[in-house]
């Protein structure tokens, strides 16, 4: 694999461009995912105009979906070649606008094997699940419902909307 990959850059305030930059790799925890799809979502495009990126050059793009290209260390429920979808992170090498973008595992789900999921439907998931989490459990910008999950244990905490 060549240490290089085509991405999407947004060098300033303005276009998105099309440039080159290195190809990251997993560290533990994490997956290396070759990108098959990246939904576009209102955010994505009107967020190059806008002061809310915080560095130059910056590649977007929250939702990934594609195949699994090596697994960090500890990861075992993923393997090299699996189908995934995964929320992107507001880091260049965790968004979805390039060939190769890291996941973090936790964050990260196998598309289901039928035949009739494509990766571009499963590139609209994580932005729309999120949307509808914080909209409806989020202390800060939702309704604060307690979630049915509520005190039970849970791999991790989603303190993005302070789930638990």
């Amino acid at each position: 694999m060549s240490p290089q990959q085509k991405a999407l850059v947004l060098p300033r305030q303005g276009n998105l461009e099309l440039s080159f930059r290195s190809i990251p790799s997993p560290d533990a925890g994490q997956l290396l995912v070759k990108i098959q799809s990246a939904a576009l979502n209102p955010f994505d495009y009107n967020i190059t105009n806008t002061d809310y990126v915080s560095h130059y050059p910056a590649v977007l793009g929250m939702d990934i979906a594609g195949i699994v290209e090596e697994p960090g260390e500890g990861v075992h429920n993923f393997r090299k070649g699996d189908r995934v979808l995964a929320h992107g992170r507001f880091t260049d090498d965790f968004t979805a606008f390039q060939q190769y973008a890291l996941t973090a595992a936790s964050f990260t789900a196998k598309i289901p094997a039928s035949d009739s999921e494509s990766f571009d439907s499963a590139a609209t998931v994580p932005l729309g699940l999120d949307t509808a989490v914080v909209g409806l459990y989020g202390d800060q910008f939702g309704a604060r419902i307690t979630p049915p999950l509520h005190g039970q244990s849970m791999p991790h905490k989603v303190t993005h909307c302070k789930l638990l």
